[in-house]
């Protein structure tokens, strides 16, 4: 035998049905079959999944998104500190990650300070496509030698 379509797959199209959630018209044909009087071990065999997948799922009541709980970063508390000096420094987070680390003692990794500003420089990036300038066509501008002692030329054709 070949073995399993699972291991003939490439690795990088391999799905762990482990950790894979199941769709809710799966969870609906699970709660739909327990109804009937299935176990959860019959379920797990009807639909290819595992006995733990089916119990919790009954347990649950039904499919639910999955829920990152809520955390808060290391640098949360300093988010208007970071904000000014993200200014201050131009946009660069190795200068504002130094001074993190000196002035309030926080050490942290360069990709963590990119992540704590990248809102400020999507904002900068945004303003500075929103500047308009103003150009003059040649010979409608005032030009200045500064090599020259009172070289100024005003612009001849009006």
């Amino acid at each position: 035998m070949e073995g399993n379509v699972f291991e003939q797959a490439p690795r990088s199209e391999r799905i762990d049905w482990r950790q894979a959630m199941q769709a809710p018209e799966d969870v609906e044909a699970m709660l739909k079959l327990a109804s009937l009087g299935w176990g959860a071990k019959r379920i797990a065999n009807e639909l290819g999944c595992s006995r733990n997948t089916v119990r919790r799922y009954l347990r649950q009541g039904g499919w639910q998104p999955y829920e990152s709980p809520p955390r808060t970063g290391r640098l949360t508390e300093h988010a208007e500190w970071l904000a000014g000096q993200f200014r201050q420094h131009r946009g660069n987070c190795d200068v504002v990650r130094q001074e993190l680390l000196r002035v309030h003692g926080v050490a942290v990794s360069l990709r963590t300070v990119e992540r704590a500003v990248a809102h400020l420089r999507r904002e900068v990036l945004a303003q500075s496509v929103a500047t308009v300038r103003y150009e003059t066509p040649p010979g409608r501008q005032l030009q200045i030698d500064f090599a020259a002692p009172c070289a100024c030329r005003w612009p001849t054709n009006r």
